[in-house]
């Protein structure tokens, strides 16, 4: 049997075929771990038909980038405060200064309806 790869053609079958192949070789093949993996799936995909049930998702991923900045300079405070920001976090403070308002919006936005 050869499972399909597209969500939206994927039955509970194709989901379990799927998880047993992420699965395979790690040890961790049971029947109560394909069991959470189809969970999971079908819960990604009411949020492709629901997309309030993403809310809770982008709150976390809001709340985390809002937090960047706080985070890098409490990682540099415990290091050596004397140092500016490495171009690696300085890009990923300006990305998270980018994402924080557009991530605001989206979850205002999906409030609405």
């Amino acid at each position: 049997m050869k499972a399909k790869n597209t969500p939206f053609d994927m039955d509970a079958d194709d989901v379990a075929m799927l998880a047993m192949a992420m699965l395979r070789g790690s040890g961790r093949l049971n029947e109560k771990n394909v069991d959470c993996f189809i969970k999971g799936y079908k819960t990604c995909m009411q949020a492709l038909y629901v997309p309030k049930l993403l809310i809770p998702v982008l709150q976390y991923h809001l709340n985390e980038y809002s937090k960047t900045r706080e985070n890098i300079d409490l990682a540099i405070g415990y290091a050596d405060l004397r140092r500016g920001y490495t171009e690696e976090e300085a890009a990923r403070i300006k990305y998270a200064e980018k994402i924080t308002p557009i991530l605001e919006s989206l979850i205002e936005l999906l409030n609405e309806k």
